[in-house]
């Protein structure tokens, strides 16, 4: 008897370490990121030689032209810097207008038509770099935005790296980026590719520097996530007590609900189920007050999914996983990776309890999520690439990422 319990025993633990092989894929490897790295040092180049174009060409020649003028007319002080303040303004409203469409179709959500706008606006915006430098900032904002929105994490992943090289001062591809929001969109994009390593080597970085306010708890919040995700729940649970994070969680922000879900999930790593379950029934009530997405309140079914499977509850458990999968399944924009994940912990929990030919249907569906999830991302790593062959302009990396409809695979899935 024992030594069939033994035998069941391997054949779950086999299960398991299979089960793992997927997680960690690799789209843009070494070469490609040194690659990006370089283009941005040269566009970089490239800019601060346009800035001077510009500069001498549409500000100092112009205003040498009109103190000429000014000075043959005799026209007061006064005029001349009215003339100097209308044209700086005329620049400012022609490049807010060029950007009005594309904030428009953003928040319709119309990022297609914010693709095909994204390019000629740029292209006219930069005409007047640097007068226009809060409008190419709103038009990086946007590209970010749409690859945050859309789970686009391979493209932000390299839009972040070739951002890195176009940054100040000396540095190399090896080391944290200097600019906060290029590192933290880089850790961002490791972290939802499930790359936990590297994205924790970011946020520890960050969170050595002195910041403070909202700032400091998305640092906080996403350092302590990726501890938790590489099983060093004391080093974890240290960031989650701090005054600053346990003073936020008595609020009922956005900000609250994602520092209560990190909480719950190192609780459940280690072993505090009680406390992972109230934890993430506080997570699940603010879902609903704050009216986030469907997609979070799959992460609190998934949890509670796991804290069942670990208490060997497992009808229960089964519940709450079919809730988090339809969830996932019916959102417009499904984050395959998370679904591949949680088919994948769904399959070692009906092992677990003993539903093996349940568990292999489930596991096979993983894999081919899992498998589709990589031939859209490496499509989309080859796109990258083949920009980068490209001598045309990037446009500060505006030009790098191709902003097209998502492939769509659950329909075929569910055949």
């Amino acid at each position: 008897m024992n030594q069939g319990n033994n035998q069941e025993d391997n054949k779950r633990i086999s299960f398991s370490e299979n089960a793992n092989q997927f997680s960690h894929p690799e789209f843009i490897s070494a070469e490609l990121a040194q690659k990006l790295f370089d283009r941005g040092r040269e566009e970089r180049s490239l800019v601060l030689a346009r800035m001077g174009k510009n500069l001498v060409w549409r500000l100092w020649v112009p205003m040498i032209a009109i103190t000429f003028v000014i000075s043959l007319l005799r026209i007061p002080v006064e005029l001349f810097l009215i003339i100097i303040a209308v044209a700086f303004l005329v620049v400012q409203v022609t490049a807010t207008i060029k950007l009005s469409p594309i904030e428009k179709a953003f928040r319709r959500g119309k990022f297609d038509q914010v693709a095909k706008l994204l390019p000629d606006a740029a292209r006219q915006i930069l005409r007047f770099y640097p007068l226009t430098l809060m409008q190419i900032y709103g038009l990086l904002l946007r590209v970010v935005n749409i690859m945050m929105l859309e789970g686009r994490m391979v493209e932000l992943e390299a839009f972040s790296i070739y951002q890195w090289g176009m940054s100040r001062g000396m540095q190399s591809l090896g080391g944290v980026p200097q600019e906060f929001s290029v590192a933290n969109n880089l850790g961002v994009a490791y972290i939802n590719q499930k790359k936990f390593v590297e994205a924790e080597r970011i946020f520890a970085d960050l969170a050595s520097r002195k910041t403070n306010g909202r700032a400091r708890l998305v640092i906080l919040n996403n350092y302590a996530f990726c501890l938790v995700q590489n099983k060093k729940t004391n080093e974890a649970g240290v960031i989650l007590g701090d005054r600053l994070i346990l003073d936020e969680c008595k609020r009922q922000s956005q900000m609250a609900l994602h520092l209560l879900m990190v909480a719950a999930m190192n609780a459940l790593e280690m072993g505090k189920f009680a406390e992972a379950e109230t934890f993430t029934t506080r997570t699940a009530d603010l879902v609903k007050l704050l009216k986030e997405p469907a997609e979070m309140s799959a992460a609190c079914e998934a949890i509670l999914a796991a804290i069942r499977a670990r208490q060997r509850r497992f009808e229960e458990s089964k519940l709450h996983y079919a809730n988090a999968l339809d969830i996932l399944e019916a959102a417009d924009n499904p984050d395959y990776l998370t679904l591949a994940n949680h088919y994948r912990d769904y399959a070692v929990m009906l092992a677990d309890a003993g539903e093996s030919l349940s568990a292999v249907v489930a596991m096979t569906k993983s894999k081919q999520i899992f498998e589709l999830y990589v031939e859209r991302e490496s499509y989309a790593a080859s796109l990258i690439a083949n920009r980068l062959d490209d001598s045309s302009d990037l446009l500060q990396g505006i030009n790098l990422i191709t902003i097209a409809d998502r492939i769509k695979y659950i329909d075929v899935l569910k055949t």
